[in-house]
Formats: C-alpha cells, structure tokens, sequence
C-alpha cells in the first residue's frame, strides 16, 4: 500500500491530476492550479522540510560511547535489493547498506558475538532477504555465529520474532542486544522491541540528514529529496499506527 502513496510516487499522481484536469476543467483553473503546483513545488525545493522532519527521528538515539563485553547483535534487514540481486547473482543493496557493514564491523571487533539477521522478505523463486545479509557478512563472520531469522517482514514482528528467540536462550545467553538498524527506523524499531519486554542497545546508522544541510538551498536532486521525504514520512506514519495498533510508548 505505501508504495501508491509514497512521495516517489507523487509525481505520477500529479501528472494524472493534472490530466484530469484538463479534461474536465476550464483553461484558467488549469492555469491557476499550475501556479500553485509550481509554487508548492519550490517551497519543497527551497525549505529544507525532509531534512527537518528527518533530524528528530535521527538524533533520537546515538550509538554508545562504550558496547558490554558480552552482547547479541541483532540486525534488521531492509537494504537488500532482492530482484536485482537475483538477477546479478551478487549481493545488490540500496542506500541503507551501511546496516551490513556497521554489523560485520561489530562482528569483527568483537569475536565472540553472536549476530542475528532478522527479516522475511523474499522472491517469488525463495531468494531471501536474510540470504543476501548473510552472503555478505559472511566473508569474514563464521557461519556458526549467524542466525537467520526469516519469519518477519514488519519492524514489529522483527521484534517479536527476536524476542521470543531471546528468551528461548538459557539464561546465561541471554545477553544484550545490540541493535542495528537505519537512524531514522530506530526509534519504531526501539519501541517496537521494548513492547517485547527487551531494552536494546541502539546502533544507528545510515543517517540521511546532518545539521549542516538544514539550511535554505534549491536543491535540484528532486529525487533524493523525495526519497527523504518518503522515509520521513513512512516513519512518522508508522510510529502514530504502532502506537495506535500495538500501544507502543511515545511518538
């Protein structure tokens, strides 16, 4: 459903109301709603509006000076590009691919932890999300410190497929969680893990809107920008329906 509505897919929405338009409508109002559309439009060019409505949701959490000696890292799959991939037999990943590369880098410093990826989405020919994650981290992580967890394709039944693995454990492994995901998915993800009952220890990455950008530019890029305030607002929207399908604490 969000793919129809979307920003990425404004554009084409636009261009069917503006045909619309032009069928059922007179020349000056077609004329006077294109005004507005072009003013709209340079508004969302020159204020920095992505950026603002990304920065709460990235600065919400940091990454700890200091991790436990001893800890589970949990990492949510979501940059694996599974189509492509197929096709490429390679291991494809879009922007948010600094989750991989943040977790291989916490598996290599610290040996012994386990490391669970998390996710469920997969091709129609069995490809799995998890697969690719794993392929990759499994250059330098041995593969009896990787889990796959591939029965969630929601941040919430990531969360609850990870909870109940975690108290599955003996009580000596039930270690901390570390949990990596992307900056701006952090605080549904945290929310999301803390309804289970767990208190993870957040590891943002992918971090899409620094303090030096939120300044007033024309910014020409129209599809970065779109696709910044399609995670804005696909974060924002999933923290308000979380709260109201699942009681999750805070917005």
């Amino acid at each position: 459903m969000w793919v129809y509505v979307s920003p990425a897919s404004w554009p084409l929405w636009i261009a069917l109301g503006f045909l619309a338009a032009t069928l059922a409508m007179r020349p000056s109002r077609v004329r006077s709603l294109a005004r507005a559309f072009a003013a709209l439009c340079l508004v969302l060019l020159i204020a920095p509006l992505d950026l603002l409505m990304l920065r709460p949701l990235e600065s919400r959490y940091q990454r700890p000076e200091k991790l436990p000696e001893k800890a589970i890292v949990v990492m949510l799959t979501g940059s694996e590009r599974l189509a492509l991939s197929e096709y490429s037999r390679l291991s494809e990943y879009d922007s948010a691919a600094e989750r991989v590369i943040a977790t291989a880098e916490l598996g290599l410093a610290h040996r012994a932890w386990p490391i669970w990826v998390v996710g469920g989405i997969r091709t129609a020919k069995g490809l799995r999300d998890v697969d690719i994650a794993a392929r990759t981290l499994g250059l330098r992580i041995e593969a009896d410190r990787l889990a796959l967890l591939d029965r969630s394709t929601t941040t919430w039944t990531n969360a609850v497929i990870a909870a109940k693995l975690w108290r599955s454990l003996p009580q000596p492994e039930r270690l901390p969680i570390v949990l990596v995901t992307s900056a701006a998915h952090m605080p549904r993800a945290i929310q999301s893990f803390q309804a289970q009952g767990l208190q993870p220890i957040p590891y943002p990455v992918d971090y899409r809107a620094l303090a030096s950008d939120v300044q007033p530019t024309l910014d020409f890029d129209i599809l970065s920008t779109l696709g910044r305030y399609s995670t804005a607002l696909h974060e924002w929207i999933g923290l308000i329906a979380y709260k109201y399908m699942y009681g999750t604490k805070g917005i």
